[in-house]
């Protein structure tokens, strides 16, 4: 009875939040990296929840844009971050279209 209201209550939107929060909630006791658990967990949203891959790739163009900015006034640790995040964008592009893709074949 009571499992069966609980998974009535579960839909969509629900079930994934549910995974986001398993998701941080396995990152916080692996003891990751805060930009490790962020990039984790943003990771399962986007795939639970695909953008378009050009918006995607836009937000990888422009951190990896910014990116030599940050080199030249000195700020190598901020470099790093949006090097790595503009990686992440292109990785989630790269899975939204191959989804699409496959989507598109069936």
């Amino acid at each position: 009875m009571i499992l069966k209201s609980i998974i009535r209550y579960l839909n969509r939107d629900n079930v994934n939040i549910v995974v986001v929060a398993l998701a941080y909630a396995l990152v916080s006791y692996l003891n990751w990296t805060p930009m490790a658990s962020i990039f984790f967990v943003l990771f399962i949203w986007f795939l639970l929840n695909p953008i378009k891959t050009s918006d995607a790739l836009k937000i990888s163009i422009i951190t990896l844009a910014v990116s030599p900015l940050l080199l030249m006034v000195k700020r190598r640790t901020n470099a790093e971050y949006l090097a790595q995040i503009s990686f992440f964008f292109l990785v989630i592009a790269l899975i939204t279209e191959i989804r699409f893709r496959k989507s598109r074949v069936e």
